[in-house]
Formats: C-alpha cells, structure tokens, sequence
C-alpha cells in the first residue's frame, strides 16, 4: 500500500445550514478535492462540546441533495451506524443516492459507538452492549446490504436481520454495488478481519499514532488469510487540520477560533480536537509535511480532514462561523496541494 495520499473533506455539520453546506460542497468539487462526507448523527458528537440541541442534517436525506448540487466529487456518509440504520433502509436510500449522483457514493458504515448510546436511547432503541454483539450485527449488516444490492429477491435468516422475498429496485448504478468502508475507533484487530471479508476500504475514526499505526498490518494481514489483494482495499485516517496564517500557538488558535464561531468554549474545543481528531495546527505547508507523517507513513492511502482555518477570512466566500473557517482553509489546502481545480 505505497499509493500517494489521497485527500477528501469531511465538513463539520454541527449547525451547519443546508445552503452553507451546498457552498462548501460545491468548492470542494471546484478546487478538484476527489470526495467530501456527511456525518451520520443525530445530535453532536461528543455532546460535552456542544449543546445536543444543536442543529445537524441528516445524512442521506442531505447526500440526496448535496449528490443533485455537485457533479464530479465522490460522496460518502461517514459513518452511519449499523445498529441505527436498518440494512433494508440503507441499500433503499444508498441505490437512490447511487443514481441521483451518477454512481459516485461510498458507504461509510459502523458498529455503532458505545458514546453515542443516548442516539438510540431517546428514540427507544436498543443498543447492542458488548462488542462481539456490535460486530456480528455489523456483519449481518453488510450481508443483508450486499443480498439487495446484487439479488433481484433475497432471502436471510440471522441472529438480527432477515428477509423474506425482499426487493431492493432499482440497484445502485455501481456494482456490483458503491463501495464500503467500515470505520473503527479502537478495534484495530477485528474490524480490519470484518473488512478484508465484507468491505472494500476500513477508516480509523479516531484513536491516537500508535492505535492507527496495527491498522493497516492489520488489515494486510487480513487480507492475506483471505487470499485477497491488500490492495484492493482503501485504508483511511481521519484527522483534524487548523490552517493558520503563520505559526502561533495551539491554545491561542482554538482561543480565537471558539470566539469566531460562538458555539465553542476554547478549552473544550482544543481538548476534543487534539484527543479525537489528532489535531495538525499550522501553516498549510506544516500542515502537508504533518499530514504525511501521520498517514502515508503509518501505510494510509487516504486521509479523510475536518478542515478550519484562521487568517484567511478574506477567501471565506462570504461564509461566516465554521463554515466561513472550513471555506477558506479549503482553498489553502487545495493551493498547497497543487489540485486540479474544475471549471
């Protein structure tokens, strides 16, 4: 796995309005990034950052939408949880998505995170408690989604799916069907086994250098015991990048970031971002040099970035908040990345 790194954006959408997102979309496309992700919550996430009252699309309803605004870009859900989305449901709204985008989504899909149980507790859902319980379900996921994409009818009887002469029409315009990564916050031993046996790419969420570091022996291990091509799969990290105009201390960038936004308190912001997202704080060839660092030098091929910026209100395109930040630091990414921008 020795490809150069591929880069895609994973917009922030916590109070994120549809029309600012169809703006950051639309310039991530134009600057020639290769796919941008929608986040599959239902309230923020972690919820000691923000209120969870706080406003967020839901996913495949706004990947519909955001599909019919774009044209080239790749479009994926990052991550949408398993126990959450029934697999009938999601193949239904992933074939539609498949279509409205012209064959251009990926499926970003999960075992559900043991911090978000409130997610389905509100609602009165079950969560599944144990991890060996997550990751079955996951695997019946997959395998239900994989029956309706490829099957005119399908048949399944599992611990917690079945289906009885079910129809998924029309399938998706990929296929045998869009891609799939699975995403893992800590398993970097069995959900590299799930992926090398059911999906076509694995995403390490969150986790510090040295979890993400077992994921990719990992998964090349994996794949091995199948007799599978390592390199059929994508292995991608998600990471948080803070592009400033200049070097400047960390605790000040979050400082002034949080009092933009009006949402964050600073210290909370700076905590969360450095202990979930690995934050990178700097200037964009700082941040380029680090970023390689932490991905193509751990055996990543594909970085998925929350982007913010500070300095750089002037190339903001008239946004403000975190979707003003995220605008600008994208077009400093893309200059310092020498992208391809389109028409």
């Amino acid at each position: 796995m020795t490809q150069p790194l591929e880069i895609s954006i994973f917009p922030l959408g916590e109070g994120m309005a549809f029309d600012e997102a169809r703006e950051i979309w639309r310039e991530a496309e134009r600057l020639g990034f290769p796919a941008i992700w929608h986040e599959d919550n239902v309230f923020p996430h972690p919820t000691e950052l923000l209120d969870r009252r706080t406003p967020i699309l839901d996913c495949w309803t706004a990947l519909s939408a955001l599909a019919a605004s774009t044209s080239t870009i790749r479009l994926g859900s990052m991550v949408s949880p398993a126990p959450r989305r029934h697999p009938a449901l999601l193949a239904r709204a992933a074939s539609t998505v498949d279509h409205v985008s012209n064959g251009r989504l990926t499926i970003g899909i999960g075992a559900g995170d043991p911090t978000t149980v409130q997610h389905y507790t509100q609602w009165g859902l079950p969560f599944p408690e144990t991890p060996r319980e997550r990751v079955a379900l996951l695997r019946e996921h997959l395998q239900v989604q994989k029956l309706l994409y490829t099957e005119d009818v399908s048949n399944f009887d599992g611990e917690y799916f079945s289906l009885h002469d079910a129809v998924n029409s029309p399938k998706p315009l990929q296929r045998p069907h869009p891609p799939i990564w699975i995403g893992l916050n800590t398993s970097a031993v069995v959900m590299p086994r799930v992926a090398a046996e059911l999906a076509d790419g694995i995403i390490v969420e969150w986790g510090d250098d040295e979890v993400a570091a077992q994921v990719v022996p990992r998964l090349v291990e994996a794949c091995e015991r199948r007799d599978r091509d390592p390199a059929e799969l994508t292995a991608a990290r998600h990471l948080g990048v803070v592009i400033t105009d200049g070097d400047a201390p960390t605790d000040r960038v979050f400082e002034e970031l949080a009092r933009r936004s009006g949402i964050y308190e600073p210290r909370l912001l700076e905590t969360t971002w450095e202990t979930w997202l690995g934050a990178i704080v700097g200037p964009p060839g700082t941040i380029v040099e680090r970023l390689h660092a932490r991905t193509v030098e751990l055996g990543f091929t594909h970085a998925l970035l929350h982007v913010l910026s500070l300095g750089f209100e002037q190339d903001a395109g008239g946004l403000g908040g975190v979707p003003g930040s995220t605008f600008a630091g994208l077009r400093q990414l893309a200059g310092e990345l020498v992208l391809e921008p389109t028409a």
